[in-house]
């Protein structure tokens, strides 16, 4: 059953941070929901992507960003051509493409790191997922949407003023589940 609590509206950081690129009028939301069938998993350790696609030169998106969050001498890796990521200390670093936002996260408290961002000419939902997490569809408020994942993230193109209700999860042992996970952004005018 989706959840029912009142979604917030701000922006919201999956573990800790939320970045927006300067001068861009963007949004950007996250949500938390977790599920009893998801374990908690380190991100450093169950995100394959990690693990290949070095990229070698710093993409001007992630060289854009702010000295902390810089990737110093880590590798940046390309995550299916949705995401950047790289290890910083403990966690793991991700920058979403197509002008989305990231953020830092040492754990996968629950089966995916969403994020929705728009502005008044359509919105995104994009993310990451540990390798656990074979497949994946969006339910929101204008239906279900499938998603495709590659180098364990994603993007995908959704309407205006859409809202996310919830993630429809496939585990790699087969393990379907419906994980709460409510995202909504501010409603623009078109």
């Amino acid at each position: 059953m989706l959840n029912s609590r009142p979604t917030q509206l701000a922006m919201i950081v999956i573990a800790t941070l939320v970045l927006v690129l300067a001068g861009l009028s963007r949004y950007v939301g996250s949500a938390g929901g977790s599920d009893d069938v998801f374990a908690s998993t380190p991100a450093s350790t169950s995100i394959s992507g990690l693990r290949s696609n070095i990229l070698q030169n710093t993409p001007a998106p992630v060289a854009r960003l702010s000295p902390d969050m810089q990737p110093g001498m880590a590798a940046i890796h390309e995550l299916g051509g949705s995401a950047y990521a790289w290890i910083k200390e403990d966690a793991v670093c991700v920058l979403m493409r197509s002008y989305g936002p990231g953020g830092c996260f040492a754990q996968f408290s629950k089966p995916v790191a969403l994020y929705l961002w728009g502005d008044a000419t359509g919105f995104t939902a994009g993310g990451v997922v540990p390798d656990s997490v074979q497949g994946l569809e969006l339910i929101t408020s204008d239906g279900i949407v499938p998603v495709s994942i590659a180098g364990n993230a994603f993007l995908v193109d959704l309407p205006v003023n859409t809202s996310i209700k919830a993630e429809r999860i496939t585990l790699s042992d087969g393990t379907v589940f419906v994980n709460p996970d409510p995202i909504e952004l501010p409603p623009l005018g078109v």
